[in-house]
Order: structure tokens, then sequence, then C-alpha cells
């Protein structure tokens, strides 16, 4: 079995996520010990460009001259779901405009092992086949 959890957007209201980090981490652990599968998608470079899109348009009424880089608190978060995809066995995948979306989705929901017949699934629907974490 496996289970892939999508995790949309980063904590932002600074609440210690190490309160809920510790339990989270033995259900996972239990998990695969149960022959399960636990996965993690990464929206943070994503999420952190929309979030300034959306700010600047607001503020400024103009797009940004550039995307600032992922601050700290996204890079703990992307630190954090990597632990708990390689505690449950499974993997961390990064969506990035390089990557097709829905093509890392399925590898993440069906497992790494069937990343080449995604692939080939991909490639049908017109998609490059590629992409990657």
């Amino acid at each position: 079995m496996t289970i892939g959890i999508f995790l949309a957007r980063a904590q932002r209201d600074g609440a210690p996520i190490v309160m809920i980090f510790g339990p989270l981490l033995a259900m996972i652990r239990k998990f695969k010990e149960n022959n399960g599968t636990f996965n993690t998608v990464d929206v943070a470079a994503e999420e952190h460009e929309r979030f300034e899109r959306e700010f600047w348009l607001k503020v400024h009424r103009e797009e940004p001259p550039k995307i600032s880089p992922l601050p700290e608190f996204y890079r703990q978060t992307q630190a954090a779901y990597k632990v708990l995809a390689t505690s449950g066995g499974g993997s961390m995948k990064s969506l990035t405009k390089d990557a097709k979306i829905n093509q890392q989705v399925l590898i993440l929901a069906f497992g790494e092992q069937w990343q080449s017949q995604v692939a080939a699934f991909g490639r049908g629907l017109g998609g490059s086949g590629g992409g990657g974490q």
C-alpha cells in the first residue's frame, strides 16, 4: 500500500511544528512497518512565488522584478518533509515549473517502481516524459 501526503502550504503562523512532529513521525514509521509507503510533495517554491506575485500585485500593482530567495521557514519545511518521507520508506518530490506535476503526483501515488510506466503515459499525453525532483 502506498499513501501520498500532499501538503499544500507551509505553516506561516509560527506555531511550533516540533509539538506534532514526534507523534507524526511515530505514526509514519508504524505505517511503514505495516508495508506502507509515505511520500511527500513539496510545493514551497510554487507557494512562495504565488505569494510574492499576489503581494506585489496588491501593493505595487505590478509583477515583482524578481522572486526573492526561499525564506527559512520554507527551507525548514522542506527538511521536515524529507525526514517524514525517508522515515516512511518513500520519497519527497518538489513540484517545479520544470517538472510535469501530474507525472510527479502519479509517481508518488503509485510508487517509484512505476516511474517508467508513468513516463510513458506522460509521453502519450504530449508530455516530455521527464521530470524529477
